[in-house]
């Protein structure tokens, strides 16, 4: 099962929005992303445990016992795991 399926149509055409540039892994931790917010301008906190789990530090991004289901999640998986949506992120201005 792809983390895609994790999230829903409306919060993948969010994280379509979010330019490349607001998404960038940590250097020290491979598992760690971090994305900024379109709406507060924080970076958020993204986490992949293993294939099939992640979380993330945003107010909305944990439900369904943790699994974050937010934009932030979504655009970093986009972007990490090469997903189909990757060519939809935002190019910079």
């Amino acid at each position: 099962m792809s983390l895609m399926e994790n999230f829903s149509e409306n919060v993948i055409d969010k994280a379509k929005t979010v330019k490349l540039a607001d998404i960038t892994p940590d250097e020290a931790d491979d598992s760690l992303w971090w994305v900024t917010s379109q709406r507060t301008g924080k970076k958020e906190r993204v986490q992949f445990i293993g294939d099939d789990w992640v979380t993330c530090s945003c107010e909305n991004g944990s439900r369904r016992g943790g699994q974050a289901a937010c934009y932030h999640a979504a655009a970093a998986e986009m972007l990490r795991g090469n997903d189909i949506y990757q060519d939809s992120l935002q190019e910079e201005e």
